[in-house]
């Protein structure tokens, strides 16, 4: 059985959740929540999240930051998505996503960023996020709550 993964988040977070690519260092259970949001991904509830399913996460998660509908994610909508995040985690946004440096940051650009997350979690490269690697993820977690637990 496979696990499924959220967007940033993406990073929610938001890439992860929202903007997953650039989440600053957070607290042993933001990561756990962190996990979970990103196993909300797995679109066919298999137990396994594939790079299909995260890249439509991802375009999910960019349909809701583009609150105007206009395409891209201006500095306006990309501020609103931080600081909602910022709530939950720490956020330092999509630093970097913007290619052509034009002050917002399009579907294509948004969807090019890298999948940091995706990658780190799928051990042997096979584009899915197996039950066995969401179960290292959660142990390693685990490890670093006891370790930062006084």
């Amino acid at each position: 059985m496979r696990l499924a993964i959220l967007s940033a988040f993406s990073i929610a977070a938001m890439g992860s959740a929202l903007i997953v690519a650039a989440i600053a260092p957070a607290s042993a259970q933001e990561r756990g929540g962190r996990l979970e949001r990103l196993m909300e991904a797995d679109a066919n509830k298999d137990g396994a999240i594939t790079r299909a399913e995260m890249r439509a996460a991802r375009e999910a998660a960019f349909r809701r930051m583009d609150a105007n509908n206009d395409g891209y994610i201006s500095e306006d909508e990309r501020r609103q998505a931080s600081e909602a995040a910022a709530a939950r985690r720490k956020d330092k946004g999509a630093r970097g996503a913007d290619a052509n440096n034009d002050g917002k940051i399009s579907r294509e650009e948004f969807l090019a960023m890298p999948m940091h997350g995706f990658d780190r979690l799928d051990a042997n490269n096979n584009g899915v996020i197996e039950a066995a690697e969401i179960d290292r993820a959660r142990a390693m977690m685990e490890r670093r709550k006891q370790a930062n637990t006084p």
